[in-house]
């Protein structure tokens, strides 16, 4: 159940790993705008969790600091959840703050693990060839 926005073709705001090393950490859970989003988001796969009895797992692609994967551990523990991310900082930050199951990976161009679930929050309008990483996570690259 996507909800997505692009950038207009003439603004495109691709990143790659380089871009992340050095910005700072935003806790996005605890800022007005993005933690309704990532609230959002939270009951989008609770509902999936709900109706498929056979999902048991949740990766967070472009997870930041893990405060999404925070709150739906605080939720749903029974399920195992886990993220990755580009930015050094926010791995390192979330691994303090939540105790999160953040690792630093380029999800686009290595091979992860991805959970029954996937999500991504403010991820694929950031990559030049979206439709790559989507078939790859159907198992259909």
């Amino acid at each position: 159940m996507p909800t997505y926005q692009y950038f207009k073709p003439d603004e495109p705001r691709f990143h790659d790993a380089g871009f992340y090393r050095d910005r700072p950490v935003s806790d996005h859970i605890h800022e007005p705008g993005h933690r309704e989003r990532l609230l959002r988001s939270l009951y989008d796969v609770a509902f999936v969790l709900d109706i498929d009895p056979e999902s048991k797992t949740v990766c967070d692609l472009g997870c930041g600091n893990g405060g999404f994967l925070a709150e739906l551990g605080a939720r749903f523990p029974m399920v195992r959840s886990w993220g990755y991310d580009l930015s050094p900082l926010a791995v390192e930050d979330g691994k303090e703050k939540y105790g999160a199951a953040i690792s630093l990976r380029d999800f686009v161009n290595e091979e992860v693990e991805f959970g029954d679930v996937v999500v991504m929050t403010e991820v694929l309008e950031h990559l030049p060839n979206p439709e790559a990483l989507l078939r790859r996570i159907r198992g259909k690259s």
